[in-house]
């Protein structure tokens, strides 16, 4: 199969696979709202501050001891039995460490907060961390294969039941417990679910420990050094300002990065099973990364944009008048978004070609920088120059990503430029016809402008010019390949696989009165 055969190959299953991940990041992200709408009327705030407190330490150590041994099987050529089962102890290893680490720090940690209660709820959740540890390796294939259905099947059943789980109990004991037990009720059955959809069965043993080592080493120093970064941040603007710009700056933060965690993260799992196919395969990665940015772009570039225009109204709508101090910080930060694509699929990218030194070091030089900046453009600019800090610090992060792909994988960025630049001038042209319509970054306050149909309506303005502007070039330019071309197929393929499923079940629900 020719190179182009399989790059467009890959761009389809990359675009499946993104469609699955988002799709659960998006059912998750509903029955958590649903899930809270309920318990808030069975809960005591304390119950939800409790447990909140228990999960936050608990992940804290959590996250610092994750080695990242699934990614370092999918981005293996040909893993062997034993390295799936040198990939099993280590997470065995690593689990029952950390929840022993847990465990033993939970009596001092609910001394230090004052509340006995905290002491049962961290063991609790100690035990969560030592079952999530035992979970079979052997679904890795499902990222490694694409098979991301089969991942989201593996999810959602648990999901459901914890739901299902703490509701039930809430009703019943109307205390924190609840949520203890809707935890440990999903780990328990993602676990078992992960024996019972794949048919590895592991074995203790470290005889692989070699092919799993080096990339889980600098995996660990990478995810430490995002850590102290994102804590580091927000120590800093905590310290300088005070806690009630804070919470504005976090809020504003989260906004933001809508686009980001929603879109362009999910496909950024997905594209590291698509570069470490490239990577087994031995293929030239410049193409299937040029054709996964430069679609990803034609949404996600109109999303950021989109969101900095009309920050002061979505604020007010989510979070009330009161919010609208967040204002700046969203419109900053989301603005600072436009390179994080190219960006954060050349991360990606690094890191499924194991060239993660160069991650590391860049990553830590960046964040020194940005710590430098942030103290003084807080005390001269306050809660909008943490924004400008933080807007610089992305902006030189991800075009920093980027630039060095270009230069190590061979990969032209006026070849980047030839596929987006229709996208870019549709992007323009929408935030044009926003502003001179009066919907975009307009100061915020507190009238009847700010209402939905505010925002309905600038959403629609948008989204038409944009399109109309995008597909008019395209079309003018005799519809050359490109990220239109995908994108329209894309949709297409979507289009016909929703109609074909709707059109069997209204098959099978007519012929069923027949019968």
């Amino acid at each position: 199969m020719s190179e182009p055969r399989e790059a467009d190959n890959l761009l389809q299953k990359t675009a499946g696979g993104a469609g699955w991940t988002i799709g659960w990041r998006a059912t998750t992200r509903f029955l958590g709202f649903f899930s809270t709408l309920v318990l808030a009327r069975l809960l005591v705030p304390a119950d939800f501050g409790i447990v909140a407190l228990g999960m936050s330490f608990s992940r804290a150590i959590d996250v610092f001891a994750d080695l990242g041994v699934q990614d370092a099987l999918i981005r293996q050529t040909s893993p062997a039995r034993v390295t799936y089962d040198t990939a099993f102890t280590i997470n065995i290893i690593r689990g029952v460490f950390t929840a022993a680490v847990i465990g033993a720090a939970a009596y001092p940690f609910a001394v230090f907060f004052g509340d006995p209660r905290l002491r049962n709820v961290v063991w609790a959740l100690a035990a969560a961390v030592a079952l999530d540890a035992m979970e079979n390796v052997g679904v890795a294939d499902f990222r490694r294969h694409f098979a991301f259905r089969r991942e989201f099947q593996l999810s959602i059943i648990p999901r459901l039941a914890q739901v299902a789980t703490t509701i039930t109990l809430a009703l019943l004991w109307r205390n924190y417990w609840a949520l203890v037990a809707g935890i440990l009720t999903q780990r328990v059955l993602a676990t078992a679910a992960s024996y019972m959809m794949h048919p590895y069965r592991p074995r203790l043993s470290l005889r692989g420990w070699s092919d799993i080592v080096g990339f889980s080493f600098w995996t660990w120093l990478i995810g430490m050094s995002r850590m102290i970064k994102g804590r580091g941040i927000t120590m800093i603007v905590g310290a300088t300002l005070n806690t009630t710009l804070l919470g504005v700056y976090m809020v504003g933060a989260e906004i933001a990065a809508l686009p980001e965690l929603e879109l362009i993260a999910p496909l950024c799992r997905v594209c590291f099973s698509s570069f470490s196919a490239v990577r087994r395969a031995n293929m030239d990665v410049a193409e299937t990364f040029l054709r996964i940015t430069s679609s990803t772009l034609v949404i996600a570039l109109p999303a950021s944009i989109g969101i900095s225009a009309i920050a002061a109204p979505v604020v007010a709508l989510a979070f009330g008048p009161n919010w609208l101090i967040a204002t700046p910080v969203v419109q900053i930060l989301a603005a600072a978004c436009i390179f994080s694509v190219p960006g954060r699929v050349s991360w990606t990218l690094f890191s499924a070609f194991a060239y993660l030194r160069s991650l590391f070091w860049f990553g830590v030089v960046i964040s020194i920088a940005q710590f430098l900046l942030l103290v003084p453009f807080i005390w001269y600019w306050g809660l909008v120059g943490a924004a400008v800090a933080t807007a610089l610090g992305m902006l030189a992060e991800q075009v920093t990503y980027a630039v060095v792909a270009f230069r190590r994988f061979a990969i032209r960025p006026n070849a980047l430029l030839n596929r987006t630049w229709r996208c870019l001038l549709a992007t323009c042209a929408m935030a044009t016809c926003l502003v001179a319509a009066g919907y975009g970054w307009e100061p915020g306050n507190t009238g009847t402008a700010y209402t939905i149909s505010h925002v309905l309506l600038a959403i629609g303005l948008g989204a038409c010019v944009y399109a109309a502007v995008l597909l008019g070039l395209w079309l003018a330019g005799g519809r050359p390949d490109g990220p239109e071309t995908d994108v329209l197929e894309l949709l297409r393929r979507a289009v016909a696989r929703i109609s074909g499923t709707v059109g069997r079940h209204a098959a099978l629900l007519w012929s069923g009165p027949s019968r």
